[in-house]
């Protein structure tokens, strides 16, 4: 049985605008610090993965961020509400085809990198991430992408062959991190694009050139 497996951010949530990174420098006050934006976002992806592995929690991130740039961070919860409000925002095309698709009987998986602070505000905000079936968090199952173990549990969870998946990721080393471990795996880059190609897999499974996983 074709299944579709999709990543929340860049797609059904949005991604942190300029707007929310300027205001996010500003909570913590990299200027008092001489951190420039450059340097502070650098650290900041550079460190997420072990946070969204749930192998540090926001205490240990924030000690290793502070002490690679030289700044304080004393109010941790501070940080995780605000780091957290920039990234709570959902698309409503997006939700709306969510709908689409679960109405349709279709089971719709969802795989995401996401620390387990964030994970626990997300559920009481964003209600019908219930929809997706399964919901694969990278906090949860201690394994965040590309990291390969984190594909073989979304197969394992998934109950299906990865030849049998389509997977839509914002993030090419995702997208290709998938096709290594066997999914089809298409970049997704809009709502509009997406759609014909998941029609078309849950056709007949044809694939744009360059979609098919490593089989």
């Amino acid at each position: 049985m074709r299944k579709i497996l999709f990543d929340l951010w860049g797609l059904f949530m949005q991604v942190q605008s300029e707007e929310q990174k300027v205001a996010l420098e500003e909570y913590v006050e990299i200027e008092k610090y001489g951190v420039t934006p450059e340097q502070f976002r650098a650290k900041y992806r550079e460190l997420r993965e072990p946070l969204d592995a749930n192998k540090w929690g926001f205490p240990e991130y924030l000690e290793v961020m502070g002490t690679d740039l030289g700044m304080a961070f004393p109010d941790i919860d501070g940080f995780t509400r605000a780091d957290y409000e920039t990234w709570n925002r959902p698309d409503p095309e997006m939700v709306a085809w969510l709908d689409e698709l679960t109405e349709r009987g279709l089971e719709v998986g969802l795989l995401s990198n996401v620390p387990m602070a964030t994970l626990n505000m997300l559920w009481e905000d964003q209600p019908w991430l219930l929809k997706f079936r399964p919901r694969i968090f990278s906090a949860v199952i201690g394994a965040a992408k590309p990291r390969k173990e984190a594909f073989a549990i979304a197969a394992e969870l998934l109950g299906e062959e990865p030849s049998n998946v389509l997977f839509f990721d914002d993030t090419v080393e995702n997208v290709e991190a998938a096709r290594a471990a066997g999914f089809n795996a298409h970049h997704f880059v809009g709502i509009e694009d997406a759609k014909p190609v998941l029609e078309a897999f849950l056709a007949d499974g044809s694939l744009p050139e360059g979609d098919a996983g490593a089989n």
